[in-house]
Formats: structure tokens, C-alpha cells, sequence
């Protein structure tokens, strides 16, 4: 009997000295928690249907003057297929009535258009303009998804860790985009582990160096169950400039339409 407790035992230390075994396990596992994470944090954040916010983008220049610009903004939940929005600008009166549309895709590119009411034009982004900076704020146009989290298939993931954010415990998880175009390489998350708010991200350029951090703050509950951000905050860490963002007005259940949310519907939810 002690034979074969010896044998066996000797088998299994063999086994977990081996290069790499326990470390592939180990792998294998952060793999599968950081996508249960990603998986839950974004089923908590869907089942709004649509709603409508009003934005301030605070910008500083140049000069250090703050520049303002308010926004209003649609969205439509589309669990299947992708959400859809639709921004427009209010203020300041130089980029009045222009518009963004944005359709998310799960597994291809997302589709922008944007409108220029000068010209009364709709203009399709390719997937390498989206990559531009947003009117001039640390935000590009692939970063306007951040008002909710994404579509679990646009990435895969890996937990890392629990560590404070905010005060409160945290999961960190790292992201790798799966898309061609894109401005990072990586994106690591911060996830309340009560809630699975996500209140912080940090994002790697293609050579891996820290390019930009987003954080979010003052959640409040709308409806029950729908946290959402009062302020959210991008640093660019190239060049220390930061944009702010704050969030106001939300409202739920507009009875919006996908038909609200086309090239043609650009002209007409002013």
C-alpha cells in the first residue's frame, strides 16, 4: 500500500515540476476568469433598451482656456447584433447640429458616419479614421463606446489580479483587441467585484508603452439597477493633457427605433 502512495506521489511531484504544466493551468485559468468577469460586467450593463444623456466635454487648449462642448446623445441596445447611438452637438454655436453616428458590430468593424450640417453631408469613416483624435479631445472615435461595456467577442481576456480602485475591491483584467485597426495594443481594466463597474482602464500603444487612462466616478442607480457615471476622465500620458467628461439627464424607455438610428436619421432626431 505505502508502495503505491510513494509511486504515486513521486508521479505527481514529477508532474508539477515540469516546465511550463503548472503555469499553462495557471494560464488557462486567468483566461477563463478574466472572460467570466468581462462576460458579467457586461451582462449587468445591458438590458437598458435605450436611453437618452446630455454631455459637457471640458477640453483645455493650448492657451489653457477650457473649451466646452455639449452634447446629446441617443442609444439602442442591440444584445444580438450591436448597440447603436447617435451624438449631436448643441454648443459651442461652430459645430452646432454636427452628428455622429456610430453602429457597434461584435464581430466586424464598427461603422461611423458623421454628419456637417454646412453642407447637409454624411461622411462614412473608414475603420483607419476612427482612429482619429474625437473634436480635438484625448478621446478617439473608438473610445466613445466607453459610456457602457463592450461586446464580450471585440476582445479576449486575462484576470490578473484584485487591487484597490476608488476604494473599493477590484478585479484587474486585461484585454487584447481582436480588431485590425485600433490604437492599442492592450487595455487593462478595473472591475468592482460587487457591482462589475468598470472604473478604471489603461491603455498600451503598439509598443506597448502606457498611452492613456480613463476613469470613471460618481455612479449613481437610475431605475433600479442601471449604474451610471456622473464624470468620467482621459489622460493622455504623451502629452499630459486631459479631457473631462460629465454626464447628466440620463433617461430610460424613449421608445426609440433602429430606424431612429440611420444615415437619415442624422437630419431629423435634432
Amino acid at each position: 500500500m505505502w508502495k503505491y502512495l510513494l509511486f504515486f506521489g513521486l508521479i505527481l511531484t514529477i508532474s508539477l515540476s515540469l516546465p511550463g504544466l503548472g503555469q499553462a493551468d495557471n494560464e488557462t485559468g486567468a483566461v477563463q476568469k478574466g472572460l467570466e468577469i468581462a462576460r458579467t460586467s457586461y451582462e449587468r450593463d445591458s438590458g437598458f433598451g435605450d436611453f437618452f444623456a446630455e454631455i459637457t466635454l471640458a477640453q483645455a487648449n493650448k492657451q489653457g482656456k477650457e473649451e466646452l462642448r455639449h452634447i446629446r446623445v441617443w442609444g439602442l441596445e442591440r444584445p444580438e447584433q450591436g448597440d447603436r447611438s447617435i451624438s449631436i452637438f448643441v454648443y459651442p454655436p461652430d459645430v452646432k447640429g454636427m452628428a455622429r453616428l456610430s453602429h457597434s458590430r461584435r464581430n466586424e468593424p464598427d461603422e461611423h458616419w458623421v454628419f456637417i450640417p454646412e453642407n447637409q453631408r454624411v461622411k462614412r469613416l473608414s475603420p483607419a479614421n476612427q482612429l482619429s483624435a474625437f473634436m480635438g479631445t484625448q478621446f478617439s472615435f473608438e473610445d466613445l463606446r466607453l459610456y457602457r461595456a463592450e461586446e464580450v467577442e471585440k476582445y479576449s481576456y486575462r484576470y490578473l489580479r484584485n487591487e484597490q480602485q476608488a476604494g473599493l475591491d477590484c478585479f484587474v483584467v486585461e484585454r487584447i483587441p481582436h480588431k485590425k485597426f485600433t490604437n492599442y495594443s492592450r487595455q487593462v481594466m478595473w472591475i468592482d467585484s460587487k457591482e462589475y463597474r468598470i472604473f478604471k482602464i489603461d491603455f498600451y500603444d503598439h509598443e506597448n508603452a502606457l498611452f492613456k487612462t480613463m476613469t470613471k466616478s460618481k455612479f449613481e442607480l437610475y431605475e433600479g439597477k442601471f449604474w451610471c457615471m456622473r464624470e468620467m476622465e482621459m489622460v493622455n500620458h504623451r502629452t499630459g493633457e486631459k479631457t473631462m467628461v460629465y454626464w447628466s439627464n440620463y433617461r430610460f424607455g424613449l421608445g426609440l427605433k433602429e430606424s431612429d438610428f440611420t444615415k437619415d436619421g442624422l437630419t431629423r432626431i435634432q
